[in-house]
């Protein structure tokens, strides 16, 4: 937990606080946030700006991390329209995966976790799978997220893919 976390619950319990507001501003003459305050007045107007707020807070810092679950579960439609364009990306045949695909695919990405020193902050490293027809497969590390990209990567086969028999 983090220290102003800690503070303002200290605060809470000492002053009987069963709840804690936030402020923060937005500037008027900056176009994207004049369309930001827009939204805040029609989101308060309609009794929605709490809800979505809390939306907000569980939903962008999952993103952040590379994490889809709260996006899913706050918006279960999105699920599935990205599961229907995943299906419809794939232009191949569906093949069997390798029994070994997974253990194949970790060792290809694990010199991609973050935080990897024995690359520069700039750099971005690849690698290419080459499968039947020609495809390719790239991978990118992201310097700047914490996402653990070989897990993501993997959970989206083995959900693509279905169940292993």
């Amino acid at each position: 937990m983090s220290k102003r976390f800690l503070k303002w619950l200290r605060v809470a319990e000492t002053d009987n606080q069963d709840k804690k507001t936030f402020s923060f501003q937005l500037f008027w003459d900056k176009a994207e946030e004049f369309e930001l305050i827009e939204v805040a007045a029609r989101l308060i107007e309609n009794r929605e700006f709490t809800r979505v707020m809390r939306i907000a807070l569980r939903v962008i810092p999952a993103l952040l991390d590379g994490d889809l679950e709260p996006l899913f579960e706050a918006f279960p439609w999105v699920r599935a329209e990205f599961m229907q364009y995943m299906k419809e990306v794939q232009s191949e045949p569906q093949q069997a995966l390798p029994a070994n695909i997974e253990d194949a695919l970790r060792d290809i990405l694990k010199d991609f976790s973050v935080g990897n020193s024995s690359e520069s902050a700039n750099a971005h490293s690849r690698v290419a799978v080459h499968r039947p027809a020609s495809s390719t497969l790239t991978v990118k590390k992201d310097n700047k997220s914490s996402a653990n990209v070989a897990d993501n990567f993997l959970k989206s086969l083995g959900v693509l893919s279905g169940p292993s028999g």
